[in-house]
């Protein structure tokens, strides 16, 4: 146990001890939190929490050898998010004290979209006095390949990740609105839904809200809380879950049964009018129908989906974030998106998806045809990693990830210097598959396709490389695959 919790510190994390008697103060000096379960000394753990939130489980509940493990590679047996239990106060303080012992065993084993639901009605609860009348939780996600596709009609090729955003609201008997988050400090109100942009995160609820509100009656007013764990403006799709998770929970609140894709087309509707991102269908269709352990090839024209699996537990997936975020982006992906348009109309085409490479001579204006050459190119990328993942074959995406990458910086122009450098870095590595650019560009994350065995290294080679050309260092987040939103709870 003294050994488990050692590693944990030395990991720059939180332990927890379990201990088999009933006395917390029989803790010794490596644990945080001491929890005595009165178990019996056969039952005696320790659970650890690295400084990126990954959770190993060691003693009697799991060998030393495998804490060990789990805590060199930082794969959890359990993921949890931190949790005040009832003997010290060491972690975030809006989230509600364990009563006894057998209520934070029972937090421990939740899954992720859980504790979510959790903080957002605890939030709720803080914030209003009285619960919320229902939740939702949606994920974030990694796109594995497919990027600048979904809006021109294309392939794309996302994956649902361990990050979510929880939604509580309830309807009021007025039309007055009251916004709350634990992301953003300051709160937000009106007499009733506005008609223009704010400016921010409320934005993304306002939208949704009156979408729903065109297609169906004008609803009353409503509080909601929103709980996050997606970093945002890192190409995660922290805004397109935030518009799941809020259509789905204010949908159930309502009443109103939305099949899937109608759910996905309301929440890119919301984007496009209202917050004014020309945005296409791939990130709330994944946060909506994702499972976990595959990827999802969808055809964002007929929205024909196939569940492909992904690499097994030999591969990672590592995110190395810039932790730029480029005042530009949002503005400039709008003007790619213009730009594609315009290029299919010269060529007499609704889409560049019919588009083919014998094609792109026809295309006078050179930047047009570049940002055709991209999307072409990238639409067969997306079908040869459906395939390599098919046949079961991982490497096979690295030479992809590698030419996704290159195709948007030189023909799309959406990457910077902060990303290049990260992909190369990655690519001097033997045990990188390989990498690229994610998201909609000008800053962000690079996506990592790793051996398992070897992200360590990687994640510190990335971080002194980067450091030394930018004199700061990436965020990185080790991700999984998980299912879509979670089922709206109501109360």
């Amino acid at each position: 146990m003294e050994h488990a919790a050692r590693g944990a510190r030395a990991a720059g994390g939180l332990t927890i001890g379990l201990l088999p008697g009933d006395d917390p103060d029989d803790a010794n000096e490596h644990i945080d939190v001491a929890i005595a379960t009165g178990l019996g000394h056969a039952r005696n753990a320790v659970l650890a929490r690295t400084a990126d939130g990954m959770v190993a489980l060691g003693g009697g509940l799991g060998t030393l050898s495998e804490i060990a493990l789990a805590l060199r590679n930082r794969r959890p047996t359990i993921g949890i998010k931190t949790w005040r239990f009832d003997r010290q106060d060491r972690t975030e303080p809006e989230l509600p004290i364990a009563e006894n012992a057998t209520e934070a065993l029972d937090w421990l084993v939740m899954s992720a979209p859980h504790q979510l639901d959790e903080r957002a009605r605890s939030g709720f609860r803080q914030a209003f006095g009285y619960p919320p009348g229902a939740v939702a939780v949606a994920p974030g996600r990694i796109n594995i390949i497919g990027e600048h596709t979904d809006y021109n009609e294309g392939f794309v090729l996302p994956a649902a990740i361990d990050r979510h955003i929880g939604v509580a609201l309830r309807l009021r008997r007025d039309a007055r609105i009251a916004l709350r988050s634990d992301r953003y400090q300051a709160s937000v109100e009106f007499d009733a839904l506005p008609t223009r942009r704010q400016g921010n995160w409320a934005d993304y609820v306002i939208g949704v809200t009156r979408e729903i509100d065109q297609r169906y009656d004008p609803g009353p007013g409503f509080d909601a809380f929103v709980a996050s764990d997606i970093p945002v403006g890192s190409g995660l799709s922290s805004s397109g879950a935030l518009d799941v998770a809020n259509a789905v929970a204010m949908l159930a609140a309502r009443g109103i049964e939305l099949p899937a894709v109608e759910t996905a087309r309301l929440c890119q509707a919301a984007e496009n009018g209202f917050v004014g991102a020309h945005t296409g269908i791939m990130d709330p269709f994944t946060a909506l129908t994702a499972r976990g352990g595959n990827a999802i090839l969808l055809d964002c024209r007929s929205m024909r989906d196939e569940h492909v699996p992904l690499p097994d537990g030999r591969f990672a997936w590592l995110l190395a974030d810039s932790r730029v975020r480029h005042e530009l982006a949002l503005t400039a992906y709008n003007e790619r998106r213009r730009e594609c348009e315009a290029a299919a109309t010269v060529l007499g085409l609704p889409s560049l998806r019919d588009a083919r490479e014998a094609d792109l001579p026809g295309i006078a204006n050179p930047v047009e045809r570049r940002r055709a050459q991209h999307v072409v190119t990238e639409n067969s990328r997306v079908l040869q990693a459906a395939d390599a993942l098919r046949r079961r074959s991982p490497r096979g995406l690295g030479p992809l990830l590698y030419a996704s990458h290159e195709s948007l910086r030189l023909d799309f122009a959406v990457s910077c210097r902060e990303l290049d450098c990260l992909v190369e870095l990655a690519a001097g590595m033997p045990q990188v598959i390989g990498a690229r650019m994610m998201g909609g560009g000008f800053g962000g994350c690079v996506l990592v396709l790793v051996e398992a065995g070897g992200i360590d290294d990687v994640e510190q080679h990335l971080a002194e490389g980067y450091a030394d050309e930018f004199h700061k260092s990436p965020e990185f987040y080790r991700v999984r695959s998980v299912d879509g939103v979670m089922p709206e709870r109501t109360t």
